[in-house]
């Protein structure tokens, strides 16, 4: 997982107090769960092109970016996973000074700049990441099993866009995963 960190809720109590100990310090190493998803190894560093193409935008839309709007970009800039606000505020540093309050209004005005992705998976919290200025169009995939989220490229639909395009339908499908199987829960059964 080229130096990031993620878990989900599905990860001991344990695990995410040494994970939450580690992120103040901006570096962690977390042991691999045998659960469902739970965290991966690495080092937490915000990736610096993705952060500033979020600060940068906010900016040019007259947002101020202050710390605690910094700390929530940030954080979605080093994940490699695509957290629900509550698993941000949890990963939060409580010295920054990023509230509940603080979080969601980051999130809205990120959604409305462009900068934050959100994907709704169902019957599960939405889930949030950070569009990279580079980024490759892509559809959310969301293993209804194992809860796993994970993206594909857009091509990936092509012949069904395509065919809804010919019947007068565009296809957004960019805060909507699509529910299935993934490879290793199908395997499994």
């Amino acid at each position: 997982m080229s130096g990031r960190v993620y878990w989900s809720i599905a990860a001991s109590s344990s695990v995410v107090r040494q994970v939450r100990r580690c992120l103040r310090k901006r570096v962690c190493h977390v042991a691999r769960g045998t659960g469902r998803g739970v965290a991966q190894t690495g080092a937490m560093t915000p990736d610096p092109v993705v952060l500033q193409h979020a600060e940068d935008a906010l900016r040019a839309q007259g947002v101020r970016v202050t710390k605690p709007r910094r700390e929530v970009l940030a954080l979605l800039a080093a994940v490699a996973d695509l957290p629900t606000a509550d698993e941000m505020l949890e990963r939060l540093d409580p010295a920054a000074g990023a509230t509940r309050a603080t979080l969601y209004r980051t999130l809205q005005v990120g959604v409305e700049v462009g900068v934050v992705c959100h994907v709704h998976t169902g019957h599960t919290p939405t889930r949030y990441h950070l569009s990279a200025p580079d980024a490759e169009e892509h559809v959310h995939l969301f293993c209804v099993e194992c809860q796993r989220l994970v993206t594909a490229p857009r091509s990936l639909l092509g012949g069904a866009e395509e065919q809804l395009g010919r019947e007068g339908f565009l296809l957004d499908p960019s805060h909507l995963a699509l529910s299935g199987r993934c490879r290793r829960c199908a395997a499994g059964s």
